[in-house]
């Protein structure tokens, strides 16, 4: 069997608290998930991880997502953006790269 690339795969990093290291109020969830759910298909939530960025420590949300196609990762992008706005954030971490997808069955 071949396995050629026909998909993309994006992970996204969300913070779970501000900058501030006050956690983000249950309405900022709830537009993430209303959001989420409208422009994903489907997605695993990884979980939360740790992490260091500019000499501090962080806990933050970590998604996974397969994309068919570039426009989905253009969606993709721009939701992410939103999100940067909402949880006011100077930026937020996005990488894709292409992948061999297949629901096995």
């Amino acid at each position: 069997m071949e396995y050629k690339p026909n998909a993309f795969k994006a992970t996204l990093i969300l913070p779970i608290q501000d900058n501030a290291g006050v956690p983000f109020p249950v309405g900022t969830w709830e537009w993430w998930r209303d959001k989420e759910t409208q422009v994903l298909k489907g997605f695993t939530e990884i979980g939360v991880v740790k992490g260091f960025w500019r000499g501090q420590s962080e806990r933050n949300k970590m998604i996974s997502v397969v994309v068919k196609d570039e426009n989905s990762l253009d969606e993709l992008h721009q939701l992410l953006n939103e999100a940067r706005a909402v949880f006011r954030q100077e930026a937020m971490y996005f990488d894709c790269h292409p992948v061999y997808f297949e629901e096995v069955r």
